[in-house]
């Protein structure tokens, strides 16, 4: 009989999600991996990807950090599309057309 043993991160799972459900905020400050027109905001981790996109649904307004490496660019998971973001916070210098 063999065993596989998972191991997940602390800060993700149904506990998680339960928690965050009991969560009002009026602002969720959210890093991102990847921050595209049509893709939204994305990121690699399937589970990264459910967790922000609970807190953001939990808070009223959702603020996006984004390095400038980041802008235009797509991930496999959607966080969130671009319409449920608030406002996005880039370098100084960032090509606007990319906001």
């Amino acid at each position: 009989m063999s065993v596989v043993v998972v191991k997940r991160p602390r800060g993700v799972g149904a506990a998680t999600l339960a928690a965050i459900a009991q969560i009002r905020a009026d602002v969720y400050f959210m890093g991102v991996c990847s921050l595209h027109p049509q893709a939204g905001l994305t990121t690699g981790d399937f589970e990264e990807a459910c967790i922000k996109r609970a807190l953001s649904a939990a808070a009223a307004k959702t603020i996006v950090l984004a390095s400038s490496e980041k802008l235009a660019t797509a991930a496999p998971y959607q966080v969130v599309p671009l319409a449920a973001i608030s406002a996005i916070i880039a370098p100084r210098g960032a090509d606007a057309s990319l906001l």
